[in-house]
This record gives structure tokens, sequence and C-alpha cells, in this order.
């Protein structure tokens, strides 16, 4: 996009000089205004700034303006030489400006713009009435192709049906021509019986001596008879005799006709049977073919058939393999549901002894970081401190404190600075800063009946390891060791008198490791695989330090 901006530009580049020394600025900002491609301060700058003395200085200003607008400044500042300088327009461009208003009103007047205006008005009416005949040439058009769409669905049915009747046409010239056949073939058929018939009655006629003895035997019988005949001579009958012949000849004559009918009978008979045979030959004969095409038929019929029942068969092993397959994924299934089930009890008891095993890990860090500070504090003791004091520091009775195994110690000095006593130095002599444990018998006893009693799942810290009247801690991971100065002594120097009580243990109630500990618990509780988890508690120490002046 921006290279064909700049290949436009080029082409005013390429003619910026005929610009510059034809343009006037002051003609082209007003529609450059309106175009509002320049605004007041462009225009200010091109027609009134003192460093653009001449008027090719101003067009080249203004020619630069527009090309920082773009594509929409190049259009402006075409339409503009359009308007007004149409020469320039076509040395640009190499068209015909298409509007002329600028001209006619510089170069004609009103009357030329009132002409040109009318001149417009034609045109447009023309164009209008164009418009027009176009709409109603192509609402024309519409219903001549609507016509010739219904015409060539008419054609398509008509041919369609013209082929309907060429194929049943076909079919009836098929027909005709099977029956024609049949017919040829029983004719054939009956004219090759008669040839064998006559082809028989030709090898079984006698030979031409027999032929000649049989007529040799006719001619001496004939000879015979005329010597019989002429032998015997006619008598003369009497009247009864020749009435009797008369009636025998009329019955001769009577039983000749009624033989004559039977036989003419006989024959048609006989023809009327032929034509009843050679119909129902006919008849046969399609009917035979009838059967032949409806035994194909059933042929066919029963290998489709067969091949349904090898498909049916196919579907049914197909629908067995199926629901096996989906029975055997049901209980594969439900194994790994199984297998899923165990995983999560195990990773909940693996994630409960992490939890666990994380809660001991911080409540060791907090105790090593409250040790550490508390060894601070005792090597920050006067070493001055009186016997009387210590014992005094035995009889007070500190109460138990509670916190959390995550919460630093540095909380719990100041909720005790109160307590904290000055007394007046009794001796003289400066002696070392013993730092009374009274230890407890039965210290021992009580934590390991505190383990036994909640079932071994308390966070034990052994804290203290006496010998004698030394304390003994362990190192701390996280603070290095390091010695303090001893503090020097006032005359009238402070004895401080410090005191560490028993053990005693505090549970985690309101930690959030504590509490998703405990629905952690209550979720393997009722799955009933889980065991019943204690809560965490952590040993700690309460110190009392006790000052004295």
């Amino acid at each position: 996009m921006y290279s064909d901006v700049e290949a436009l530009w080029e082409k005013v580049q390429c003619k910026r000089y005929e610009l510059c020394r034809t343009i006037s600025p002051a003609k082209l900002t007003p529609y450059l205004r309106q175009c509002k491609v320049l605004d007041e301060q462009d225009e200010d700058e091109i027609l009134n700034s003192m460093l653009l003395v001449s008027k090719a200085n101003r067009t080249s200003r203004l020619l630069d303006i527009l090309h920082n607008k773009g594509e929409r400044g190049y259009v402006a500042f075409l339409e503009s030489l359009e308007f007004y300088y149409p020469e320039m327009y076509k040395l640009v461009t190499g068209k015909e400006p298409t509007r002329r208003f600028s001209t006619i009103v510089v170069e004609e007047g009103q009357e030329g713009l009132t002409q040109f205006l009318m001149e417009e008005v034609m045109k447009l009416q023309q164009q209008s009435k164009l418009r027009e005949e176009r709409n109603s040439y192509s609402d024309e058009l519409l219903r001549v192709k609507d016509e010739n769409y219904k015409l060539a669905m008419r054609y398509a049915t008509l041919s369609e049906e013209k082929n309907m009747a060429v194929m049943r046409s076909r079919d009836l010239q098929l027909v005709v021509l099977m029956n024609v056949l049949n017919k040829v073939e029983e004719e054939c058929k009956m004219e090759r019986r008669q040839s064998l018939k006559l082809k028989n009655d030709i090898e079984n006629r006698p030979k031409r001596e027999q032929i000649f003895e049989l007529e040799r035997e006719n001619e001496m019988l004939k000879i015979k008879l005329q010597e019989l005949q002429s032998i015997i001579q006619p008598m003369p009958l009497p009247a009864s005799d020749k009435a009797i012949l008369d009636i025998l000849e009329h019955d001769r004559q009577e039983a000749l006709e009624d033989r004559q009918d039977l036989v003419n009978r006989l024959y048609n008979l006989h023809e009327e049977y032929l034509e009843e045979k050679e119909d129902l030959e006919l008849k046969s004969s399609t009917l035979q073919k009838d059967c032949e095409m409806y035994r194909n038929r059933m042929d066919t019929i029963t290998v489709q058939l067969d091949e349904v029942e090898k498909e049916r068969d196919q579907a049914f092993r197909a629908r067995d393999e199926a629901q096996h397959h989906f029975s055997q994924s049901l209980i594969d299934k439900d194994k790994y549901r199984k297998q899923i089930r165990e995983l999560e009890e195990r990773s909940d008891e693996l994630q409960i002894e992490i939890v666990r095993k994380e809660a001991r890990l911080v409540t060791l860090e907090s105790r090593l970081r409250r040790l550490a500070k508390d060894i601070v504090l005792d090597q920050s003791l006067p070493r001055d401190m009186p016997p009387t004091i210590i014992s005094q520091a035995g009889d007070y009775k500190p109460s138990q404190s509670e916190w959390s195994s995550d919460e630093s110690h540095e909380g719990k000095f100041p909720s005790e600075e109160p307590r904290l006593k000055r007394r007046p130095n009794l001796k003289a002599n400066r002696v070392k800063s013993p730092v009374c444990f009274p230890r407890e018998v039965n210290y021992e006893a009580s934590q390991s009946a505190a383990l036994s009693a909640n079932g071994g799942d308390f966070l034990d810290i052994q804290m203290r390891n006496y010998n004698s009247n030394s304390v003994s801690l362990p190192a701390s991971p996280s603070y290095p060791p390091f010695s303090a100065a001893s503090l020097s002594c006032s005359p009238s120097p402070s004895p401080l008198t410090f005191s560490m009580d028993h053990c005693v243990t505090v549970t985690r109630a309101s930690s959030p490791r504590y509490l998703s500990l405990q629905r952690k618990h209550r979720s393997i509780a009722e799955k009933g695989e889980g065991k019943r988890l204690q809560p965490p508690q952590v040993v700690t120490q309460d110190y009392q330090l006790i000052y004295a002046v």
C-alpha cells in the first residue's frame, strides 16, 4: 500500500517544476480545506509564512504537506487541479478533465454556466431515459429468460417422455419379435419333423425290383379278372331281384354318403386338432421359456439371499465382536479406575507424609532460629548476677504460650518485656552470669507419655542437653555461630536471673497447612482405607527472663 502511494506521488514529483511555476496556492487552499486535507495552521503557514517569499516556494511547501497526507492528499490535489488547472491535471495524469466548473465560471460567466447546466440537465434526462429503457430491456430479458427456462424445462420433460415412449416401443418390439421367433421356431420344428418323416418314408420305400414284381403281379391279376368276367355272363334277373338290387344300391349310396360325411368330418377334426396342437405346442414352448426365465430369477434370488445371509452372519459376528470389545473395554475401564483410585490414595498418603515432613522441617527451622536468638540473649546477660535473685526467679510461675511453628520468636519477647524488673546490686564483687535451668525429673517421662498418647504423630524436637550448669544447643543451619562480647558493668550493676520452664506442646489448629492436612485426613477416613491422622503438635519452651537492679 505504501509503495502504491509513493508511485502516485512520483508522478507529481516528475512535474514539480511546472506545477510550482503555474499553480497559485491561494487558489487551491480553500478546496483543500473543504476536503479536510489541510487545517488552519497549514493554510496560515503556506499563505502567510515569512520564510516562503515566492509563489513557487509556497506551492512547493503545499506539495510537501500534501505528500505527508498520503493517498488522501494525492486525491484532493488531483481534484483541485481538475477544477482550477485542467491543463496541469492532464499533464500529471494524462487524462482529460471531466469537471469544468471553474473554467466555465472564469471564462464564460453566468450565461455560460447556465448553458452548461442546461446541457448537463439534458444529458441527465437522456441518461435517465436510457436508464429506464435499460431497465425495461432488462425486465424483458428476465421475462425472456424465464420463458426460455420454462421452454427448456418443457423440452426436457418431453424428451424424457419421448425416451420413455421409445423404450416402451422397443420393449414391445422385442416382445413381438420374441413371439415371431417362437412361432418360426415351432414351424421349423414341425417342418423338421415332416422332413424327418419324409426322409424315413424315402428310406423305407420299396426298391425298383419289388415295384416291377408288384406291377407284373397286378397285370396278371387283371388278366385273370377279365377271364373270370368273360366266363360269368350276366343273367336276366326277375323284377323282385331288381327291386332288391335297387334297394341295395340305394342303401349302398346312402352308406357311401354317410361314409363320405364321416370322412369329411374326420378330416375337419383332424385339421382342428392339428391347429390346436400347434397352439398348444406354442403355448408350451412359451411356458417352458417362462419357466426357464423364472428359474433363472429364482436362482439369482437364491444367490442374493445366500449373500444376504452371509452379510447378516457377518454383521452378527461384527456385533458380537463389538459387544465383546465393549465389555472388555468396560472391564479395563473399571480396572483402570481402580488403579487410579489406588494411585490417588497412595498419592494422598504421600502428600500427607510430605506435608508432615514439611511441617516438621519448618518447626525445626523455627526452633533453631529461636534457640539461636536465646544463645545471643544468654551471652548478653551480665556476669554479676547474685544467687538470691536467681533463687527468687525459681518462685515465678510463667504462663504457657502457644504459637504456630511457622511464627517467628520475635513477636514473643515484646509481650514479656513489661515483666522485667530491675533490682539494686547486693554484692560488690562481679561474678559470672549463672543461668539457672531447673531440671525436671519427670521431663522425659512426660514427653514419652505425650508421644505415646497421641499415636506418635507429634513433631518432637529435642531442646536441651543438660551438662551440669551449662546449656548445650544444636548448631543452627541458618545462623552461623558467633561469640558475643562481654558487657561492661556499671558502678551499680543490675543482676539478672534467667530461668527456663518445662516444655509444653502447642497444637497448630489455626494453621492453613494443618487445615488442609485435616481435610485430606477426613477424605481418607471416609474411604475407609486411610489411617486416622493426629494433628501435629510442636514442643516449645517458654523462657522467662527477670531483670533485677
